[in-house]
């Protein structure tokens, strides 16, 4: 944060307030906002690198995608140098190379032909809802969330989903409200 401009004692402020164990935590409200504040100049540098290898670069928090019609070692090169020097750690295991020929999924998105929840995603979301329409909510809450946090996560989802394609989730997403109502 201060190498972005913030000074030492807003930084800290912002970090004490953001993180978790000194790490953003997935599904906080600021955590989109404070990745895209910290990726801020590196989107443009490898947006540069990507646009001279006729590449694609898309990003949604810390999950970076590159799109194109090659397997582009030198490149997957040049990005990991920049994030390594930028203080990120990369996790190998989760990265992934793939065809035109395989199911690319990213984000719970499969990004074939058309962008589309993953149906993986849709049957796990329909199958969470159906079961908090028919057994309750607190069926559904995993060990060591609160029931606010769970709504939230799942509200988050379905509008997620619904904003990718409107009309996946709508019988799903009218059950879990109704699951809501009834307690």
């Amino acid at each position: 944060m201060i190498l972005i401009g913030f000074s030492k004692s807003t930084a800290k402020l912002i970090a004490n307030l953001t993180t978790v164990d000194g790490y953003l935590a997935a599904g906080f409200s600021t955590s989109t906002t404070i990745a895209n504040l910290i990726f801020y100049d590196l989107d443009s540098r490898i947006s540069g690198i990507t646009t001279s290898y006729n590449f694609e670069y898309s990003r949604y928090g810390d999950d970076i995608i590159l799109s194109g019609e090659y397997y582009p070692m030198r490149l997957i090169k040049k990005i990991s140098t920049i994030l390594l020097h930028s203080g990120f750690r990369i996790q190998y295991s989760k990265s992934k190379i793939l065809t035109q020929h395989e199911s690319r999924i990213a984000l719970g998105l499969n990004l074939n032909i058309k962008v589309n929840p993953s149906r993986a995603t849709r049957k796990r979301l329909r199958a969470i809802c159906n079961n908090c329409y028919s057994n309750g909510i607190n069926s559904q809450i995993p060990t060591g969330s609160s029931r606010e946090e769970f709504i939230a996560r799942i509200v988050g989802q379905i509008y997620y989903y619904k904003f990718i394609y409107p009309t996946s989730l709508e019988v799903s997403e009218k059950k879990f409200k109704a699951a809501i109502d009834q307690e």
